[in-house]
């Protein structure tokens, strides 16, 4: 005997087979752009404000809009995080629209993300980061890009004191003795081991030395070279910095995120 079988049943079954494969595939991932966005990582004193950088890597011939760019915060991580800070991109015509003019980057952006905490140690501040971008004419679909920052909470000064040397001092005070003064100059920092001197280059071009002290690294992707804020020519388009020439480096997996990365030395 023939089976009959009804099309609202099949169906019914083909719908609840896609809705469990839709509830096993994995988040959908934005659409390829050629712009990177990358966390900087950064060192805060216990209770002070510090500035961590999300820096967006615009390749070149291309350029990113800054009435598309904006920051939130998913994740504080238990610290305060405030409003991010969008450097003044250049006033120029839209390559998209050649009657408008626009505010765009036509090189990497840093932003600026204000934070501070008072637990020691190390915070991953998520961050949703949204852009777009075009080259020349031609347009990429807007993207949310998330990362996380790493904040590292170093104790402050009357954190790292021994227990007791506040007293100490209120004792010698009491005593006749001269207490220190508060505006006491404190003891000098360590040296930077990172250091950056100039270098004699052709004409159109930049060189500049960078040493590294044992046993510190810099990781290559974090390398950018930019105009600082209060030159002329960073508002200015004819001026442009094209992309950087780095050695290669040595490879290195973190053995703490597993995330490979090229580190510099030397």
């Amino acid at each position: 005997m023939p089976h009959r079988i009804s099309t609202p049943s099949i169906l019914a079954r083909l719908l609840a087979l896609l809705a469990v494969l839709a509830a096993l595939a994995p988040p959908a991932r934005a659409k390829h752009t050629p712009f990177r966005v990358e966390a900087l990582p950064v060192a805060a004193v216990q209770g002070e404000e510090a500035r961590a950088e999300v820096a967006i890597h615009v390749p070149a011939g291309h350029h990113v809009y800054r009435d598309t760019v904006w920051v939130a915060v998913a994740d504080p991580a238990g610290l305060e995080v405030g409003e991010a800070v969008v450097p003044p991109g250049v006033d120029a015509p839209d390559p998209a629209s050649p009657t408008g003019r626009r505010e765009l980057f036509e090189g990497d952006v840093f932003i600026e993300i204000p934070v501070r905490g008072e637990d020691v140690g190390r915070h991953l501040v998520a961050l949703d980061v949204h852009l777009q971008g075009c080259r020349e004419g031609l347009c990429y679909p807007p993207v949310t890009e998330r990362v996380e920052v790493p904040v590292d909470i170093e104790p402050g000064v009357d954190a790292q004191a021994p227990d007791g040397a506040r007293g100490d001092v209120a004792l010698i005070d009491a005593v006749g003795g001269a207490a220190p003064s508060a505006e006491a100059p404190r003891a000098a920092a360590p040296p930077d081991p990172v250091t950056v001197a100039p270098l004699d280059a052709g004409p159109g071009e930049v060189a500049v030395r960078v040493e590294v002290a044992e046993p510190w690294h810099v990781n290559k992707a974090f390398m950018a070279l930019r105009f600082a804020e209060d030159d002329p020519r960073s508002a200015d388009p004819a001026w442009k910095i094209g992309e950087l020439v780095l050695p290669e480096g040595e490879p290195f997996v973190d053995p703490n995120t597993g995330v490979e990365r090229i580190d510099l030395g030397g």
